[in-house]
Order: structure tokens, then C-alpha cells, then sequence
């Protein structure tokens, strides 16, 4: 982002079915030209609904309004606009010179809720909130609240470090002293972005904190399931004692779904197992795959010719499923696959399929459709595959980290100030506030 002052474009569009990628791939070159080629254009954001696969935001903010209608007449608009036309149901456009909180802002609470489960029983890790004077509410909870509930909580609060609970319009409209949800992880699937912004409540994260984490896990699991360390466990204990002919990580083909800070960080791991690196990531050009001595190719290329297969892509619309039945079908007998993404990402019962028929040599998931995992699911019955909590990233090392940029972040954005760095998704909703 080139700074977070100016005017700010929102634009929603409604998109016609089975038309939705060919739409992504439009406007996500018309955003990436506009970015690079306009001084004036500050940030230009494609953004995808979690939960509604025909919707997608823009999210624009231009040095003022001069910049934007010079936007509006550059010579590729028409061309952009006429390719879109009969791709979208519908469109609705708002401008604003940067947010004002559609609520009284003159002052508000000291009440910040907690609701990540893994601060529960590290209070420590929140201290600087409390030297702040601020008075931290942690939620009860063992399971993610839903919408009602939350809102309860949320009462009086003026902030909360969240964890995966949903925050929709019907939220942000009953809790009108919240000014920011800060994050406890990278991913936000669950908020609306558009409606946090639209009410004027910054939503941050904690970008670059539990990547390496992540990547080590990735490498443990891959090594185990390698290894057969778990089978001759197993085979110990029963009291035999004989070799199983286990594979290894050297020389390995490692599939890489997802090329973010994680997958480049276990792509960095990798190397000095001698591996070759195949990446599947439609966000990503072969020359930045390539310095990291990966090779970039679409996902149906790279199945077949993977051992290893690690998915760590985003949750969007166009990534839900991705791994089904055809695409485990496609992957090499014998091989095997990790998950530290999200479970929407992956087919589970075509996985337990595939394990039982013997095609796939085993798996590890951290992440699950349902979490946590029901009593009943058939993940729990499945043969060679290893289940973790959702855990892949919380390390000591890293919780500590994720923490200390919550508080960080979210200090800021209740004194005014944008942290900075890409930690807040909307900075242009920042501005000073009085607090009681």
C-alpha cells in the first residue's frame, strides 16, 4: 500500500453463476494495472466473499477525488468495462473521503474481549492491554460462538482479539462501541471486511508471526509420515520387531498449493533436503517462484508427479474443495498430503476414501471442516492418518509473537494511529478517538 490516506472506493458486485473466475481474472489485471500505473491509486484490493461465491468487493482508496476521475478516464476503462458487463448481475458503488464511524465516537469503553481459545491460560501475554488500562474480558468458551452469542459478549467492548467466530453486518450493527478486531492468526474468512469498514471498525492481523512455525510443522509431518515413525510405534508395542521399507524426504517431489509466507518458508526448508519443488499458485509469476528454486505450474500438472503434496492456499470462494475426489485421484499411489490451510480446502470423505482404498500412502490434517473435530466423524476411523487441533502454528515461540502484535496493533488503532506494514486489512478507518 502506497499510503492510507484519501478517497475511498467501495464497490460490490453481484456476479453471474459459472462466471465468477473468468470475473477474478478481469478485474484482478484491471486492479493490478491501476495499482502500478497510477500514482494517484494507493491501494486497489479484489476482494471475495467468504460465504457467497458470486460476490466480490473492490476496495480502492486514491490520494483524493481528483485521482479517482482520472482513474474513471483512463483509456483501457472502456475496454475493462465492456468485458466485465456480461459477466455481473448487478454492481453498487460507494465513495467516501475516508470513513467517519456511522456512531457516536466521543468517547469510548475500556472493555476488550478475548476470544482466541489459546490466550486463555496466557493472560501474561496481554499485559501490555492491561498496563494500558484496559480490562480484558476472556469468553468461557471450548467451542467457537455463534452469532447471538457473540454479540452478548461483545457488549461494552470497544475492541476484542478475536479467534474464528464469524463477524457479520448483523454484528457490527448491534455493537456499536467496537472499533477493532485484531486477529489472533492471518486468516479472515470470517469477517466481513466490507461491513467492518462500512462501520467503521479497523480489522487487523498478525501477518508474519507464525509462518516458520507453520513450515516446521509441515516438515515434522512430512517426516513422519516418510519415516512410518508412528507405524513402528505401533509395530514395537505389539512386541514385533521388523523393517517397513519407509521412503524419505530426500530427493523428494514436493507439491506446493499455496505460495504465501508459509509456502515459501517450507519451500526454504525443503531445499536442504535436496528436494524438487513443484508450486501451484494462481496468484504467483514463475520468476518469483523460481528464486526460491520452485517451479510454478497449474495444479492438474503438478498432482501427478508429487510425493508429497502440502496445501497452505487461502480460503475464497474459488479454493473451496480444491482437493476433491478427481484431484486425489490424480496424485501418485502411494503419496502423501498434509493440510495446514483450512478444511473447507479439502474433500474430507473423498480423503477417507482414498486412504482406505489404499491410494493415498497416508496424510496429516490440522484443519477441519468442523472444528473441533465431532465424536463421529470418519476422519477418527481412517487408516494412516495423523489429526492435530488446529495447532500447526502455535508454538510458544509464535503465540508469543501473534500476541504481542495483536496488542500492538490494536493499541494503535484505539489511539488513532495505523500500525502500519499491512497489519491492518482497512487503515483508512483510523482515526483518533477518545477513550474513558
Amino acid at each position: 500500500m502506497k499510503g492510507s490516506e484519501g478517497f475511498v472506493v467501495l464497490v460490490e458486485f453481484s456476479v453471474k453463476e459459472g462466471r465468477t473466475k473468468e470475473f477474478l481474472e478481469l478485474i484482478t489485471r484491471h486492479a493490478e494495472a491501476s495499482f502500478a500505473n497510477e500514482t494517484g491509486c494507493l491501494q486497489f484490493d479484489v476482494i471475495e466473499d467468504g460465504n457467497d461465491a458470486h460476490r466480490v468487493f473492490l476496495y480502492e482508496v486514491y490520494a483524493d477525488q481528483a485521482a479517482f476521475e482520472a482513474h474513471r478516464t483512463m483509456p483501457q476503462m472502456p475496454t475493462t468495462l465492456a468485458g466485465l458487463e456480461p459477466l455481473i448481475e448487478s454492481s453498487r458503488i460507494s465513495m467516501h473521503n475516508r470513513f467517519r464511524h456511522p456512531r457516536p465516537t466521543a468517547a469510548v469503553s475500556r472493555r476488550i474481549l478475548v476470544t482466541a481459545p489459546a490466550l486463555r491460560e496466557r493472560h501474561h501475554l496481554l499485559k501490555g492491554l492491561e498496563q494500558a488500562g484496559y480490562e480484558l474480558i476472556f469468553a468461557p468458551l471450548d467451542y467457537t460462538p455463534g452469532e447471538t452469542e457473540l454479540v452478548t459478549m461483545l457488549g461494552g467492548c470497544c475492541a476484542v482479539i478475536a479467534g474464528m467466530e464469524s463477524y457479520t453486518r448483523q454484528v457490527f450493527a448491534q455493537c456499536p462501541e467496537l472499533r477493532c478486531i485484531s486477529r489472533l492468526g492471518v486468516g479472515h474468512e470470517h469477517v466481513d471486511l466490507m461491513a467492518a469498514s462500512n462501520a467503521g471498525v479497523a480489522v487487523a492481523v498478525t501477518l508474519g508471526t507464525n509462518n516458520d512455525t507453520v513450515a516446521d510443522y509441515v516438515l515434522a509431518a512430512m517426516g513422519l509420515l516418510a519415516t512410518r515413525t508412528l507405524d513402528y510405534d505401533a509395530a514395537v508395542r505389539r512386541g514385533e520387531w521388523a523393517p517397513l521399507f519407509h521412503s524419505g524426504l530426500s530427493g523428494a517431489i514436493i507439491g506446493l498449493v499455496g505460495f504465501g509466507r508459509i509456502g515459501r518458508s517450507i519451500a526454504k526448508r525443503c531445499q536442504g533436503f535436496s528436494a524438487e519443488m513443484l508450486v501451484a499458485d494462481p496468484n504467483m509469476d514463475p520468476d518469483t517462484v523460481a528464486r526460491l528454486g520452485c517451479t510454478l505450474m497449474p495444479l492438474e500438472r503438478l498432482l501427478p508427479q508429487v510425493d508429497f503434496l502440502s496445501i497452505q492456499a487461502p480460503l475464497l470462494p474459488s479454493t473451496r474443495q480444491l482437493i476433491g475426489g478427481r484431484e486425489l485421484a490424480a496424485m501418485k499411489p502411494g503419496s502423501f498430503l498434509v493440510n495446514v490451510a483450512r478444511g473447507e480446502l479439502l474433500d474430507e470423505t473423498a480423503l477417507v476414501s482414498s486412504l482406505r482404498a489404499g491410494h493415498l500412502g497416508g496424510a496429516v490434517l490440522d484443519v477441519f471442516q468442523r472444528e473441533p473435530l465431532p465424536a463421529n466423524s470418519a476422519l477418527l476411523e481412517a487408516p494412516r492418518l495423523i489429526l492435530t487441533p488446529h495447532i500447526a502454528g502455535l508454538s510458544e515461540t509464535s503465540l508469543d509473537a501473534m500476541a504481542r502484535r495483536a496488542v500492538h496493533s490494536l493499541l494503535d488503532v484505539l489511539n488513532g494511529v495505523d500500525p502500519g506494514q499491512g497489519y491492518l486489512l482497512n487503515p483508512e478507518v483510523v482515526e483518533p478517538i477518545a477513550v474513558l
